[in-house]
């Protein structure tokens, strides 16, 4: 008896190939003591498979996470399979279960805010989880971007009556973070109430750290009085990744920086 985690039904991936139609790129056995090794296999053959710095360090994350939950709720042990496929990395954790009554429950897993589940389903694309007394299937995939060239990450400040514009373009990601950080900080000191719109429309990408970055320019925002924070021009890739892990109703959002500009000057009148 299996059960199927809920996900985005709009965001259904296909499943990775049986190893007997295509070689994984890695498949690997585990336990206790080969996690941290396990970390670095994946690491190496998801940045092979052509995965971006920041998703592979999202990748690593999920799927330690995954392998830690079947060796603490499964049999102590377990088999960690990663394809290229299918225009996606896909990663398939299994183990042999223990035959315990509940052992398959995905709340001995955990899915509250903070726990595993929780985490795995906020780093990657697409999560299925299977599970019974017998053993578990655990399948994340991230999908690999179209093939484009690298664009150099550039941040620009253009400040009018009521509020200060930030444009990003190219990736914000793990290196990049510290650029937005810097470029916000003395905006956020010098404008009282601070009103802050990001211009995203020129952006490629985020992974895990950038949108911690997001999240986290909005809590420092939203906790002075008066402050304001808009994302403007989400292209429709990372608008459906924000909703993707509901984090959508976090934000104020805007088609575009014009719209945003005329939203803040309404407010402040």
């Amino acid at each position: 008896m299996t059960s199927d985690l809920p996900r985005d039904p709009t965001k259904a991936a296909p499943d990775p190939p049986d190893s007997a139609s295509v070689r994984p790129l890695l498949d690997q056995e585990f336990d206790d003591d080969a996690l941290y090794g396990l970390r670095s296999a994946v690491a190496a053959h998801a940045s092979q498979a052509g995965l971006p710095e920041g998703r592979v360090g999202d990748l690593v994350t999920a799927a330690h996470e995954l392998a830690a939950n079947a060796v603490v709720h499964g049999p102590g042990h377990g088999r960690l399979r990663l394809w290229k496929y299918s225009e996606a990395v896909h990663c398939q954790i299994s183990d042999t279960g223990n035959g315990a009554a509940g052992a398959g429950d995905p709340a001995l897993w955990g899915v509250r805010p903070g726990s595993g589940l929780w985490l795995v389903r906020r780093l990657v694309d697409h999560m299925n989880l299977q599970t019974g007394p017998y053993g578990t299937i655990a399948t994340i995939s991230i999908t690999l971007g179209p093939a484009e060239p690298q664009t150099e990450f550039q941040i620009r400040t253009e400040r009018h009556i009521h509020c200060t514009v930030v444009s990003m373009s190219g990736e914000l990601d793990l290196k990049t973070v510290p650029q937005l950080v810097a470029a916000i900080d003395p905006i956020i000191d010098a404008q009282q109430p601070p009103r802050l719109i990001l211009d995203l429309t020129r952006l490629r990408f985020w992974d895990s750290s950038g949108l911690a970055a997001l999240i986290a320019t909005q809590q420092r925002i939203a906790a002075l009085p008066g402050g304001r924070m808009v994302l403007a021009g989400l292209s429709a890739q990372l608008l459906r990744r924000l909703r993707t892990v509901g984090l959508a109703d976090r934000f104020t959002l805007s088609a575009s920086p014009h719209q945003a500009v005329a939203q803040l000057g309404k407010a402040s009148d």
